[in-house]
Parts: structure tokens; C-alpha cells; sequence
């Protein structure tokens, strides 16, 4: 729920405002390290988010799904590759997502 440059500020109103933390998040494209796999279908991915096979980052004990589309999830922190993920948004904030590459090419834990 952060932008890869973010501020948090303390002391609302008060003329001598204290920056409390500051982060940027930057990953750098290594050249010609990259390749292709092939992708879930929406339909296996909202399998799988109904089978409780994706992730949920806020609470929801019931929601109407509106929107799903492709993304690419970016942590906190550095990683080695981007994660291709598939999205599914809805009423009141609702978020969810799958990992988007085909199970056949991932390694298990």
C-alpha cells in the first residue's frame, strides 16, 4: 500500500513538522538476464483465488469481484525478478492476487 518513494510525516499542523521516515525503492534492470513463460488464464487464476490459493492482504469475509487484470508485484524490499501477478479488485477496497505464471514453471517451496 506504498509507492516506491514514500514520506511519512509527523505533526500535522504544527509549523515544525518532523519527517519520521523515508524510503525509495529502486530496482535495476539487469540487461539481458530475462525471460518469457506462459501465463494463467483469468479463469485458472480465480480458481485458485477461490480455492484460497491466492493472497489477500486485507480481511474480507464476503466480496463481489469487478475487475481483474494483469500486474507486477513489486515488495518493499530488493528482489531479483519482477513477479507477474493477476489482480482481481472489488466493493469496498477488496483486493486479491494470484501469481500469474503457470504452475507447470514455478518450483515448489
Amino acid at each position: 500500500e506504498t509507492a516506491p518513494v514514500n514520506i511519512l510525516f509527523s505533526g500535522i499542523g504544527d509549523k515544525n513538522k518532523a519527517i519520521v521516515a523515508a524510503n525509495y525503492q529502486y530496482s535495476m534492470i539487469v540487461g539481458n538476464d530475462a525471460a518469457t513463460y506462459p501465463l494463467k488464464s483469468a479463469d485458472q487464476a480465480w480458481a485458485e483465488m477461490t480455492q484460497g490459493l491466492g493472497y489477500i492482504p486485507k480481511y474480507f469475509p464476503a466480496a463481489t469481484v469487478r475487475n481483474a487484470y494483469l500486474a507486477y508485484y513489486e515488495s518493499d524490499g530488493p528482489q531479483d525478478f519482477i513477479q507477474p501477478v493477476i489482480v482481481f479488485e472489488g466493493d469496498g477496497g477488496f483486493l486479491g492476487y494470484v501469481q500469474a505464471v503457470d504452475s507447470k514453471y514455478m518450483n515448489a517451496p
